[in-house]
This record gives C-alpha cells, structure tokens and sequence, in this order.
C-alpha cells in the first residue's frame, strides 16, 4: 500500500513539475505575441514613410499590402493579449528601430529612384524575414502547448510575413534583372564622363 501512495505522489509532484515547467513555456509564447505586437506597430508606423519614398508602382503596392497586413496583426494580436490576460510589453523592438535607424541613414546617401527603392525594399525584406521567423517559432510553440486557436492565427500571420517576403525577393529579382539588362547606369555614365 505505501509503494501505491508512493507512485501516486511521484505521479502528483510530475504533474505539478509539468504545469510549472509549461507555465515557464507559456510566459514565453505570452512575451513573443508581445514582442510580436509590439513589431507591428512599429511597422505601422514606419511604412507611411517609406511609402511616401518609394518610386516604384509595385514597391508601392506591396507596402500598401504590408500596412494591411501589419493593421490585421495588431489587430489579431491585441485580441490574444486582452483575451489572454497577457499585458503590454513595456519597451519597443529594439531589433526594428535598428533596421528603421539604419534604413534612413542609407537613404540619406540616395540619390535616384532605383536607390531608394532598393533601399526601402533590402531594409523590408531584413524585417520581413525576422518577423516570419519569430511568428513561426511561436506558432510551433502554442502548438506543443496545446493552443490550436492561437497556432492558427499565428499561422495565419506567418503566412502574410511569407506572402510579402515572397513579393519583395520577387521584386528584388527583377531589380538584379534590370540592373544586368543595363549595360551602363545614369550614375556610371556621369562618373565616365568625368574620367575624359
């Protein structure tokens, strides 16, 4: 009878060691939907900007799309976390800040079009596969937690971060392709001018 309330008690303290050790797990999926939703509004305030910049019509477009996509996040997000009971994280990405910090200052030595956009678009294309990233992690992890619901709409997310990374390499690409059709820039011409 005691080897019988000895398992018992075993079986009790692996349970208790389970929930304490998932409830470690589950403060980090809180934190990542956090730190997610904190991204996306720095997002949000950062792609009116570099919308304002960009001269191309697709670069454009995509953005547009991205700032959709970043009011939907924010929006799906804060349901998780007002749901959840989860709170507000307290300080901002500094992960974001640096790519936006950066971007800016690459900006400042663009002088065409074409620089700016390949700017805009490498800078995007840095954040875009950090936040497809993070958003695949922490669906993997409220799925080993047993979170479908949250799994799904952090799926769901995942896939609009893997639709816009797929619109910027695509974009990218074309870029190097038109960049190969053409022999000599504006840029190298003025250079080889000066070199008469």
């Amino acid at each position: 009878m005691e080897a019988a309330n000895t398992g018992s008690i075993i079986a009790k303290d692996k349970q208790i060691s389970m929930k304490k050790n998932n409830q470690g797990w589950e403060q980090i999926l809180f934190y990542d939907i956090r730190r997610l939703q904190a991204i996306e509004e720095e997002m949000k305030s950062y792609l009116p900007d570099l919308l304002s910049k960009t001269h191309s019509l697709r670069l454009t477009t995509i953005i547009q799309k991205y700032i959709i996509f970043s009011d939907e996040s924010i929006t799906k997000l804060n349901m998780l976390i007002k749901e959840g009971g989860i709170g507000v994280l307290l300080q901002t990405s500094s992960v974001v800040a640096s790519f936006w910090r950066d971007t800016k200052e690459k900006l400042n030595y663009c002088t065409q079009g074409h620089e700016i956009d390949h700017c805009i678009v490498a800078s995007l294309l840095s954040i875009a596969k950090l936040k497809t990233y993070q958003y695949e992690q922490a669906a993997q992890l409220s799925e080993k937690l047993g979170h479908p619901t949250i799994k799904n709409l952090l799926q769901s997310l995942y896939e609009n971060e893997q639709r816009i990374t797929g619109w910027l390499t695509e974009l990218q690409e074309k870029e190097k392709i038109e960049q190969e059709e053409t022999p000599l820039n504006h840029s190298l011409l003025r250079q080889a001018y000066w070199l008469l």
